[in-house]
Formats: structure tokens, sequence, C-alpha cells
């Protein structure tokens, strides 16, 4: 398990650690989460992320999903709703 404080230092964690499943969100500094989800996405295809952010508007899920976001859920978001997307998108389906 890693932690970012921002786009860009979620990019260096992937590096770092390669986790099964990325949750991201999407307003962060330095970076934001779609353009984080954009650039991980185009050098790891093979990533797997959820987002899991408070922004709900129709737009930012339908551009999350097309970037490649495996799921999105929005907060705050139960433990077993987030639970259930983890284990979703770590079996990739």
């Amino acid at each position: 398990v890693a932690e970012a404080g921002d786009g860009v230092e979620a990019l260096e964690r992937y590096e770092e650690h390669r986790p099964d499943v990325v949750t991201l969100d999407l307003v962060m500094p330095r970076m934001g989460g779609l353009e984080a989800l954009r650039e991980l996405r185009r050098r790891h295809p093979e990533a797997r992320v959820i987002v899991c952010s408070s922004v709900s508007d129709e737009a930012s899920i339908l551009e999350a999903i097309r970037l490649g976001a495996r799921d999105y859920v929005i907060k705050p978001v139960a433990p077993e709703k987030l639970r259930e997307a983890v284990e979703k998108a770590g079996a990739g389906r």
C-alpha cells in the first residue's frame, strides 16, 4: 500500500510499487486525477484504476471511464462498496 499527495506522486508510486489496483481522486494539486489517469494508462495500459472522488458530474465520470478507469465511486463511499470495487478491478472484471 502506498499513498500519494498529488498526481505526479501517484505516477511515481505506481512505478515504485506496481500495485494490483490504484484508487485515484480527481481533485489533486500539481496534476489532477484525469490527467494522472491518462498518463498512467498511456505508460501502463494494464493498470487497474478506480476513481474515488467527491466529483459527481456525469462528464467527469464518463471521461474517467473513457480514459480507462475500471470503476468510479463517489465519496463518501461505504467501505463495503469500495471493497467490492477493488475486488472487481483486481479480478480484471
